[in-house]
């Protein structure tokens, strides 16, 4: 029992960087921007008002509305759904922004959010909520923490059990008609996590293969979604 307690004590269990207080939302200011607009646009929806403009419907292919596929990640469809999706977007999306400043860090937010909803109304009817980026992050950090300096410690073992779990788990909920869930959304932004830690910690061959990677599956969810689209207005 000594031998244990000394084990805690000494911290050589390893630990995930904790995330900022919210006192320090001005040096976030990316990051904070895109949690307040979820924050107002599910405010909306749940009052009742109207934002059919913003989620993905058959708009995007008959009159190419690209833009509900960044918007239609702003509206979710309870509290457990906005507080899990801003956690991890406050607990990944600082860092991120700490260590690559706010433009590069608002351009991965887009990416992940564009690519992950273009394959997920690719394949289904579109969804809403900003798990894609949280599962793309996951991903990219998962991978970064491994390879640059900046960012050790970024993700634990228990959180990634966490996303898997969760993964999995929305799988059988929607299988089962129980919830439906946006999980080609969240197996897309994983792979586009996977490709940007790459791209970003890599040289050579293995960096242009991930940035051609990201670029098809843009491409690919940009196609499925408009020219192969098939949702109705």
């Amino acid at each position: 029992m000594a031998e244990i307690a000394k084990f805690w004590r000494t911290n050589e269990i390893p630990t995930m960087l904790q995330p900022p207080s919210l006192k320090h939302v001005p040096r976030y200011p990316v990051t904070t921007f895109v949690a307040g607009l979820a924050l107002a646009v599910t405010g909306m929806w749940w009052s009742g008002q109207n934002i059919d403009g913003m989620v993905m419907n058959g708009r995007v292919w008959a009159n190419w509305e690209l833009w509900r596929a960044l918007t239609c990640t702003l509206p979710h469809v309870s509290i457990f759904h906005v507080a899990f999706n801003l956690y991890w977007l406050w607990t990944f999306g600082t860092l991120v922004e700490r260590v690559y400043g706010h433009l590069r860090c608002a351009g991965i937010f887009l990416l992940l959010a564009f690519g992950s909803s273009l394959a997920e109304f690719t394949f289904s009817h579109g969804g809403v909520g900003l798990s894609g980026v949280g599962y793309g992050l996951w991903v990219m950090l998962w991978i970064l923490e491994k390879r640059d300096t900046r960012f050790t410690d970024a993700v634990d073992y228990q959180t990634s059990q966490l996303f898997m779990f969760w993964f999995f788990l929305c799988i059988v909920l929607t299988v089962a008609n129980v919830m439906p869930v946006g999980n080609v959304a969240h197996g897309v932004g994983a792979l586009m996590g996977a490709l940007l830690g790459l791209a970003a910690s890599s040289r050579g061959a293995v960096k242009w293969k991930s940035i051609v990677g990201l670029m098809a599956v843009v491409i690919l969810g940009l196609a499925g979604s408009t020219v192969f689209g098939h949702g109705s207005i």
